[in-house]
């Protein structure tokens, strides 16, 4: 069995995105071209987003939601959900599935990978310190739970 490797950067820039069909976050090393990044993001199809505003519609008007969307809640059957994509340094080393887990505090967040995901990325877990950066942690933390769906969020 293989030791686990972890690669750890720093970020000193941080991008979030959260329009037109694109939840996005971007930790960089910096602002211009950088060599060390990592990109999270899901795109969501104008039919999801429809189903997410008729239901936040009902939710508004305490209306019953209908039976037709707890049927496509349940029809996601990918590993990490429909749109979801990481790119770590470059397009060469990304995934659409494989993430088990992310963990974010204050100053770092982690990526735990599954071996398929790995092997893929050439690490098994992504540490990115970002106590440079301003941001706002519950703006952050908020985007980052839409754009991990069902991965859990330790």
């Amino acid at each position: 069995m293989t030791e686990p490797s972890i690669e750890t950067f720093s970020a000193h820039h941080l991008h979030l995105e959260d329009e037109d069909g694109l939840a996005q976050l971007v930790f960089a090393a910096d602002d211009f071209d950088p060599e060390d990044y990592l990109l999270l993001q899901r795109t969501f199809s104008s039919e999801e987003e429809d189903e997410n505003i008729a239901e936040e519609e009902n939710i508004n008007e305490e209306a019953e939601p209908t039976p037709e969307a707890d049927v496509t809640e349940e029809g996601d059957t990918e590993d990490d959900g429909d749109g979801f994509y990481l790119e770590l340094h470059s397009q060469m080393q990304s995934i659409t599935s494989g993430v088990l887990s992310f963990s974010l505090t204050r100053t770092t967040l982690k990526v735990k990978l599954n071996p398929v995901a790995s092997e893929v990325l050439g690490t098994s877990e992504i540490h990115v310190k970002y106590s440079h950066a301003k941001v706002n942690n519950t703006v952050m933390r908020e985007l980052l739970a839409k754009i991990a769906g069902d991965i859990p969020i330790v």
